[in-house]
Parts: structure tokens; sequence; C-alpha cells
């Protein structure tokens, strides 16, 4: 799944990503309620 970002976000975690509004998110599955996996296809982090 992709997905788009709503809302800029700024890590709070080592195991987070950060991310703009507007930005694409891909390989995305849920993984709790509210959280998702996802990587960042311009800075491959996930």
């Amino acid at each position: 799944m992709t997905v788009r970002a709503l809302y800029s976000y700024t890590s709070a975690e080592s195991d987070e990503i950060s991310f703009t509004e507007g930005d694409t998110i891909i390989d995305c599955e849920h993984i709790d309620a509210g959280w998702m996996l996802g990587r960042h296809p311009v800075t491959g982090k996930q």
C-alpha cells in the first residue's frame, strides 16, 4: 500500500521516520492502532 502524508511529522524515536506534508510513503502496512510501517522512497528510511 502507498500513502500520502496529510501532515508533516518529525520523528520522536529512532524507529520512526520524518516526513513532510505531501510526501509519499511506500510499502505500508498497519502494525498497531494508529501506526503503520512503511518506507520513505527518497531517504530509504523505514
